[in-house]
């Protein structure tokens, strides 16, 4: 059940939101029904920020993919950065300043936070 959790997850992630905010961050957030600013300077810098992250991230849970056991602390990684990103997306709820569908991605999170501690409390 780990390998296919790292396997799904980091090949939805890397194909849905790292590659596409690394290569074109304007492009994602028009998809994901962003209103774009004016100036894009900084937006495409922190799109490719973040995508450069999730790149990495997506990178070592399909490594880890061959042997889950072997590697406990990519579970932490996803478990923190789902947990956080969770946060992100409520509070952008919250204040409404978000598209609908980013609120949608608050159970996504969640649900990866939650699989990502019951894996690696099962495993080691």
């Amino acid at each position: 059940m780990a390998r296919a959790f790292l396997l799904i997850a980091g090949t939805i992630f890397l194909l849905i939101v790292a590659l596409p905010l690394f290569l074109a961050p304007l492009a994602w957030a028009k998809r994901f029904l962003w209103t774009l600013p004016e100036e894009h300077a900084l937006t495409i810098y922190f799109g490719r920020c973040l995508g450069a992250t999730g790149i990495a991230v997506a990178g070592l849970a399909l490594r880890a993919a061959a042997d889950p056991a072997a590697h406990l602390e990519v579970f932490d990684l996803i478990a923190i950065s789902g947990a956080l990103l969770t946060v992100v997306h409520v509070w952008g709820a919250i204040r409404r300043i978000q598209p609908w569908i980013e609120t949608v991605e608050i159970g996504l999170y969640l649900a990866a936070t939650v699989a990502s501690v019951w894996l690696r409390l099962t495993l080691g």
